[in-house]
């Protein structure tokens, strides 16, 4: 195998963390696909490719997407539901009349494992016992994250899902062979996120009751698998499974993990202090509601009332009526202002002149482009139609920018832009304006769990009051105020 071939198979390995050059079906395979591609664009050798990959965003996502397997289908080794559903069962013995339920899907691909447990719990939540359900799907291909978001799928998929969830799906006629859609209620309750379990940190994705991560470790050398296990071990409640897939042969019980059914695997209970605990949560999730008496899991108490500090930075998320607000608040900020990134939703072709406008006006450097290191005295915006995130990356938090699907409708989306910033939320403010929808709720609710202090703009001085009051409905908010108010908050923090 040439040098240069090798160079661009350990470029994979290094994002993938796959095992590929000592995997000889699939390198070859690799190989041919690298000698087409070059005669497809006209290039003399790999190394003008792998540059060309390095220096392209959009080429390396079409790469990633050709060279990754993309093999999954509707209802795939469920037999992990049934033992949910002894779950569920003993559930409605005992009386629960509601539960919450968080999933994470590893390598969800194009969606349908995370909706076929969608149309499950569903079910269950009409017929049997009110679940609260959230389903979170992780891959690094956006082009199959796409698909899923979109949830729409061939007719020739129909038949392989089960005959009761047919309710739960609507045909399309496209004149084709038609399509098929999930039901709403399903896809609110369905987020897909990309996400590099070899390199990402798991701890920003939150906690979770049950993880499924079937025939992924298998691409990998076994010293990093167990890394991944680990890492999926501490984002999983006590009491929460992990699912493995059937082609996984490798015992997972050195990690605090119990093999309780074939393939399954639950999280050892740590002993706590009783005395600590918080028992108010109305809502326990799944597991923890089976063994109520034996509940261990602390609640995390933050107070409402937090001392205002000066944040490392300052996110803000806007909608209707923001353009305004935002030029009043952030005007001629100080000099030793912290970095502040802006989300509001606006159309692409007023994106920049937007941008340029408040960072004239707030006395910033505005700052557009993709991966660059937050600064202070600097102004973060979109430059039109993409997501923002943040990424702790130790040397500094850097600003990316991604094409993700739009979530909510909106591309670039507050909540997107506040859960990336959860692992460093202690050191952040978040503020929600005015605004129709409740983009910004969620994220502002993640934030203020792990410490960040949190505003919003006051139902009085908003021209829609919709995104403001999601937040405080959902009790995340440390003040509430109008323009002024807000404004004076900002200023006193940051010479704090």
């Amino acid at each position: 195998m040439e040098k240069t071939i090798l160079s661009v198979l350990k470029l994979i390995e290094n994002i993938l963390g796959h095992s590929i050059i000592n995997d000889p079906v699939w390198s070859k395979s690799i190989e041919l696909f690298l000698n087409e591609e070059l005669k497809h664009a006209g290039l003399k050798d790999c190394t003008e490719y792998m540059n060309l990959l390095l220096s392209n965003d959009i080429k390396l996502n079409q790469f990633i997407h050709k060279v990754l397997i993309h093999k999954t289908r509707w209802f795939r080794e469920d037999f992990y539901l049934s033992y949910l559903q002894n779950i569920f069962d003993t559930l409605k013995q005992k009386h629960v009349l509601e539960v919450d339920f968080n999933v994470l899907s590893v390598a969800c691909s194009t969606g349908q494992e995370v909706y076929s447990l969608g149309l499950y719990l569903e079910h269950i939540k009409r017929k049997m016992i009110k679940v609260n359900y959230q389903l979170t799907g992780i891959d690094i291909d956006v082009y199959s994250l796409n698909q899923a978001e979109n949830a729409m799928y061939s007719l020739d998929q129909f038949k392989l899902i089960p005959q009761e969830y047919h309710c739960l799906l609507k045909k399309i006629e496209d004149g084709n062979s038609g399509s098929f859609s999930i039901d709403q209620e399903i896809r609110k309750c369905c987020d897909f996120l990309r996400f590099n379990i070899y390199s990402d940190d798991f701890k920003a994705l939150g906690k979770y009751d049950l993880i499924l991560c079937r025939n992924v470790l298998i691409y990998f050398e076994k010293s990093t698998a167990l890394k991944i296990v680990e890492n999926m071990y501490n984002v999983l409640n006590d009491r929460g499974i992990i699912v493995f897939g059937s082609s996984e042969s490798m015992s997972f019980t050195d990690l605090g993990l119990e093999n309780i059914r074939p393939n399954i695997y639950q999280k050892k209970i740590k002993k706590i202090d009783r005395s600590t605990q918080d028992v108010s949560k109305a809502n326990p999730t799944v597991i923890a509601n089976l063994n109520k008496d034996e509940q261990t899991i602390p609640k995390r108490k933050i107070s409402r009332i937090k001392a205002l500090t000066r944040p490392e930075v300052i996110l803000i998320g806007s909608s209707t009526g923001g353009v305004s607000v935002l030029n009043h608040i952030l005007k001629e900020m100080p000099n030793n202002c912290p970095p502040i990134v802006v989300v509001q939703h606006i159309e692409e072709s007023f994106a920049s002149t937007f941008a340029q406008n408040l960072a004239e006006t707030a006395k910033l450097k505005l700052i557009t482009e993709n991966k660059n290191f937050l600064k202070p005295g600097h102004l973060y915006c979109s430059p039109g139609d993409y997501h923002i995130e943040l990424k702790n990356t130790g040397s500094g938090i850097l600003f990316l920018l991604s094409k993700l699907s739009p979530r909510k409708g909106h591309r670039p989306c507050i909540d997107i832009l506040f859960k990336s910033a959860t692992l460093f939320a202690e050191h952040t403010m978040a503020i929600i304006l005015t605004g129709m929808g409740q983009d910004g709720a969620d994220g502002m609710e993640s934030l203020f769990t792990n410490g960040a202090y949190t505003m919003v703009q006051d139902e009085q001085s908003s021209v829609v009051f919709g995104m403001p009051k999601e937040a405080l409905n959902r009790k995340c908010v440390h003040f509430c105020g109008d323009i002024e108010e807000l404004r004076l908050k900002i200023i006193t923090a940051i010479a704090a």
